[in-house]
């Protein structure tokens, strides 16, 4: 039917074109001839292969001087519209776009035309859209958050009402999906890529933007299962994919150096990030290894839980029995990392919700450690005074002291609480012995930490020119700051990424 309808409305002696003279002509006579024919010149139109005008009689494009074409926008703002089969793109200033977009299927009437210029035209109806996808960064507005979309081209802000963010939050990149048009432009995020700041979100993004393929089709992976792939190859594969992770984690024999470095390092900033770097390792444990592993390499996961569990127990008694602060925070630290690493071989993905939640309140609270007790140290060293009972005339960083300790030790005043609740549970399924060590560790190390904590803020006599300085007002007041973020972190542990 559309291949007799387009070709009645070509013939241009043909001057009767309302419905009713073209269903006569093409002799449509039965009711259902005639509700086909007018859905079929409904499609027409929405296609763009005929036009109405406002006495509702039907045309094709080129009878008004309308083209139909696919549009390229510019960075500055105008475009070119190409025509099927016609040389000469044609010239679509930035006043004639209306609401279209690059890629779009347009249908543009022509205003300007000549032999020696590209003829110009503006924009009279977007047939189809080229594009309903894009990716962008989730960002906050006065009412709704909306995506800011990476692609140049496109200019225009995609507003997403929170029941169509599904879990995305300011700062996350996403593909965003347009779903309305007017009066402004509305979208559905249909998937989350990650924070701006993640490693490797910038080459994911535009790998979705040029909807390049990210997940291989079955048939790849039945092929990959059909490999078959000896023993010994097997072991040597897993063994050293399983080196590579663990030689980045401070554990026997690999980076033994750590402790004694970290028990020498004055500046608190280079302790803070020497002690940070293990944390790739953890992470890199926690990410990618496999929930089910193969029976053969089953032997190296147990060999690596009782090198995790003595190196806990061995780190944290160390810490207990010895009696420089410095290597204390390490061990609190350490036992940690390695609470973590024990915690991705749980055949669950909660470790890594529990890791994401508490991984934020974790490096805040050795941070703040570490800077209260540089400072401790500082005053020790230039008034000759003793550890012992120096808080107790430093009111201020004795309160921060304080609550740093308890928070690391686990009570509910950060997100450590549930890490360490979830990561304990979870270890006593999967491995009871294992878990009774690592418990013993975490308690060696809590009491190390609160063995400090009495013995510095035990009541000392000092003489009046001796006295430590106590913290600025301004840094207890940051301090305190610090602190309501970690109690925030416990109610809502990743309030932080939130809109």
């Amino acid at each position: 039917m559309k291949e007799e309808i387009l070709a009645l409305l070509k013939d241009n002696s043909y001057l009767e074109r309302s419905i009713d003279l073209i269903a006569a002509k093409l002799n449509y006579q039965s009711s259902e001839q005639f509700v086909k024919l007018v859905k079929t010149l409904n499609e027409l139109e929405d296609e763009g292969l005929v036009v109405r005008n406002k006495y509702n009689h039907y045309y094709l494009p080129n009878q008004f001087g309308m083209v139909l074409g696919t549009l390229t926008l510019n960075k500055q703002g105008y475009g070119f519209v190409t025509v099927e089969n016609q040389e000469k793109d044609i010239f679509i200033p930035q006043s004639g776009l209306k609401d279209a977009f690059n890629k779009d299927t347009v249908l543009v009437e022509i205003t300007k035309s000549g032999d020696d210029k590209k003829p110009e035209g503006t924009i009279v109806k977007v047939v189809s859209r080229g594009q309903t996808r894009f990716v962008g960064e989730v960002k906050k507005g006065k009412r709704e958050c909306y995506v800011e979309v990476d692609d140049r081209l496109f200019k225009n802000p995609i507003f997403v009402d929170h029941a169509h963010l599904h879990g995305a939050v300011v700062g996350n990149k996403v593909v965003v999906e347009i779903k309305v048009y007017k009066p402004y432009l509305k979208g559905d995020i249909v998937k989350v890529l990650g924070h701006r700041n993640d490693p490797g979100i910038d080459v994911l993004s535009v790998v979705y933007e040029h909807d390049a393929p990210v997940e291989f089709p079955q048939v790849v992976f039945d092929q990959i299962s059909d490999i078959k792939m000896g023993q010994v190859k097997e072991i040597v594969i897993w063994s050293a994919i399983f080196l590579a992770f663990l030689s980045r984690i401070p554990i026997w024999p690999f980076h033994s150096w750590v402790s004694v470095v970290s028990s020498g390092i004055k500046n608190p900033l280079v302790f803070i990030v020497a002690n940070l770097m293990p944390l790739s390792g953890i992470y890199s444990f926690i990410r990618f290894w496999p929930q089910s592993m193969p029976d053969t390499i089953i032997f190296i996961v147990t060999a690596l839980e009782i090198i995790s569990v003595i190196s806990m127990l061995f780190i944290a008694l160390i810490g207990l029995i010895n009696k420089d602060i410095q290597y204390k925070i390490f061990s609190f630290m350490t036992v940690y990392y390695i609470f973590f690493l024990l915690g991705s071989f749980l055949p669950t993905d909660q470790v890594l919700l529990n890791v994401g939640f508490s991984l934020f309140a974790f490096m805040i609270i050795f941070s703040a450690l570490e800077v209260l007790v540089s400072f401790q140290e500082e005053e020790r060293t230039e008034k000759n005074l003793s550890a012992e009972g120096i808080l107790c005339k430093m009111p201020r960083a004795s309160a921060i002291f304080t609550f740093m300790v308890f928070a690391g030790l686990g009570l509910p005043l950060s997100a450590m609480f549930v890490n360490n609740f979830v990561l304990v549970s979870g270890l006593l399924v999967y491995n009871f012995n294992t878990a009774i060590v690592a418990l013993a560790a975490l308690i060696f190390v809590a009491s190390a930490m609160v063995q400090e904590l009495f013995m510095r803020r035990a009541k000392v006599e000092f003489s009046v020119d001796n006295e430590p300085t106590d913290i600025s007002k301004l840094d207890f007041c940051f301090m305190w700051l610090i602190a309501i973020v970690l109690l925030l972190s416990l109610a809502d542990p990743l309030w932080f990424m939130r809109g």
